[in-house]
């Protein structure tokens, strides 16, 4: 078999249920920061599907989703516009942004099963009460189904958004802790043991917290 089939077998193959289930499990259980972890997300995400065989990258940028149909139903990781958005990660300027893999043409995000977890954090800070139609466990879609920032803005429930910014990557990747490899190798047994319950500071977890 050819290098692009075999890239193209195994992408295909990849069991992304199963490796956001496991992800999700570990960041909710353990993760200090969680709702403000999506790099944590992404790197797992990067180290699992690796393992697996597939080629990928970790992307860092600007998001949105849109969660439901009213006004103010969007959640963002957008410069332009602070009010309301929620900071996934940012440096000591305040300036958000937001990571993910991307796997050949597809983004793959493993942190969307937090945007209730999110909406409800701002929701307590600033009353306003976010009508969520739309919290996808995870994400793993071609890259043509991201649409503008301000279509995501405008329109309806179910639009997302991502823009990779490199400048943004380049002082990420610099600040970044590398992974700790009891994590990663914590998740890739919740990974190849479905069934297992993870125990931590943050709780017990039988399943994906979704």
């Amino acid at each position: 078999m050819g290098e692009a089939k075999l890239k193209k077998a195994v992408t295909e193959n990849l069991d992304i249920e199963r490796v956001s289930m496991a992800i999700a499990k570990m960041c909710s259980a353990t993760s200090g920061a969680h709702g403000q972890d999506c790099y944590l997300h992404a790197a797992l995400g990067k180290a699992m599907l690796t393992r697996l065989g597939a080629r990928c990258e970790m992307a860092i940028g600007y998001a949105a989703w849109r969660v439901g149909d009213g006004n103010a139903d969007t959640l963002v990781h957008h410069p332009s516009a602070l009010k309301g958005a929620y900071v996934g990660m940012g440096g000591g300027d305040g300036e958000m942004y937001h990571a993910w893999v991307e796997v050949g043409n597809r983004i793959y995000d493993p942190s969307t099963y937090l945007i209730r977890h999110k909406c409800a954090t701002l929701d307590a800070l600033d009353g306003y009460v976010t009508t969520i139609d739309w919290c996808p466990d995870y994400l793993y879609v071609p890259r043509s189904e991201s649409v503008s920032f301000n279509r995501v803005c405008m329109e309806t429930a179910g639009l997302f958004y991502y823009e990779r910014v490199p400048l943004l990557e380049a002082r990420a990747r610099r600040e970044a802790k590398s992974l700790d490899p009891h994590v990663l190798l914590t998740t890739w047994i919740l990974y190849s043991n479905p069934d297992c319950v993870m125990t931590g500071p943050n709780g017990v977890f039988e399943s994906a917290p979704l």
